[in-house]
């Protein structure tokens, strides 16, 4: 088996679509939290980073190495074990962090205990370590990052699943910098027309279905965004390696959309300027012709709805059908309708939010959606 834990950002629901979007049919849900979800994989991750890196709702990805009864109590014997095994020829101090998931308050207490059971394993067996955790509190992925766990000493997850608790090694650390970057040091930013996160845009294309986890290759896909406004979904598309298409009923906001993109050429070299189909250019959306869009491109056109919203959002009128579920997938998130310009072979896809379920197959009751 190749289990693997994806430790969840603070929207769950919203996380765990995104990830169920991009996983093989071939994957398996082994359990759903609210704060992660374990998958047994067809396939190892052969780039855990790279593969984080396509994913906005998730903070970590996890190896794990584990399985033990909700019974169990003692995480630290096959933490001391696995550390013990990996580390037991470094002449150097092991640095480690331990984080704990899913579990009810209080469980700094349980790591303290962790920690020092695991302290003085390591110690008889003459191996230097130090601990990072403050306060014996979960580790922020800052710290982990500021002490280079990931390069030169370890960090470790303890989650409590529904039937058992996994324990698993981080492999992958969500790129906070990179998305701080994307969105802070573009040239054009402008509170007013409201700004879209990095993060919130790559999971709205994810969503749409059209990527893959594993599948770093180019996408033989085009998108197109009708409201691009600073280009967030345009060039966040373009990490995804999508061709993409842009343009907005506003020419002002073009010119900030051409420098972001412009911007983003020059900032990663993943990305290749020929994936720009065509230049963007000004046009309302409702009067959009065939002739706008570069023809047989396998266009996807994507309905992106604005703004926070304390009401679930109309759904689409137009023939409504949903998706077909991933196996082991609860949830059903992206109605989908033709579109008004059928003949530029383009699907159109609305997001909504996930509908409140009356029941849920691994917990008593469906988790909060609002």
């Amino acid at each position: 088996m190749n289990l693997y834990a994806f430790i969840l950002g603070r929207k769950h629901l919203l996380s765990t679509a995104e990830i169920l979007h991009v996983l093989d049919p071939k994957d398996h849900i082994i359990d759903i939290t609210h704060e992660a979800l374990i998958v047994d994989l067809h396939e190892p991750l052969k780039e855990p980073q790279e593969s984080l890196n396509r994913l906005g709702g998730t903070i970590k990805i996890a190896k794990i190495f584990s399985e033990l009864s909700l019974s169990q109590s003692d995480f630290a014997s096959p933490i001391s074990e696995h550390l013990i095994r990996l580390f037991s020829d470094r002449d150097t101090k092991l640095s480690y962090g331990l984080s704990m998931y899913n579990f009810s308050h209080g469980y700094d207490r349980q790591i303290k205990n962790a920690l020092m059971k695991i302290k003085k394993s390591l110690k008889s067996e003459e191996i230097k370590s130090r601990f990072i955790n403050k306060n014996f509190k979960n580790v922020k992925n800052a710290a982990i990052a500021g002490e280079k766990l990931m390069e030169d000493g370890i960090d470790l997850n303890i989650i409590n699943g529904t039937h058992n608790t996994y324990i698993a090694e981080t492999v992958a650390l969500q790129d906070f910098e990179s998305y701080s970057h994307r969105d802070y040091n573009r040239p054009a930013r402008d509170p007013k027309l409201g700004m879209l996160p990095p993060k919130l845009a790559q999971m709205m294309i994810n969503l749409a279905g059209f990527t893959k986890l594993s599948d770093q290759s180019q996408n033989t896909s085009t998108l197109y965004d009708p409201f691009c406004g600073m280009g967030t979904v345009l060039t966040e598309a373009l990490l995804l390696k999508f061709n993409v298409v842009g343009s907005d009923i506003s020419g002002e906001v073009l010119e900030g959309a051409n420098k972001n993109i412009n911007w983003h050429i020059q900032e990663f070299s993943t990305i290749n300027s020929s994936q720009l189909a065509q230049p963007l250019f000004a046009k309302d959306a409702t009067s959009l012709e065939s002739k706008d869009l570069p023809p047989n491109s396998g266009l996807h056109c994507h309905r992106i709805i604005p703004g926070p919203t304390t009401k679930t959002p109309p759904r689409c009128k137009n023939h409504e059908k949903e998706l077909p579920s991933h196996p082991g997938n609860p949830y059903s998130i992206l109605p989908q309708c033709p579109s008004p310009i059928e003949t530029t072979h383009t699907n159109h896809h609305q997001l909504c939010r996930i509908p409140r379920q009356e029941s849920h197959p691994y917990h008593g009751s469906a988790p909060r959606t609002d």
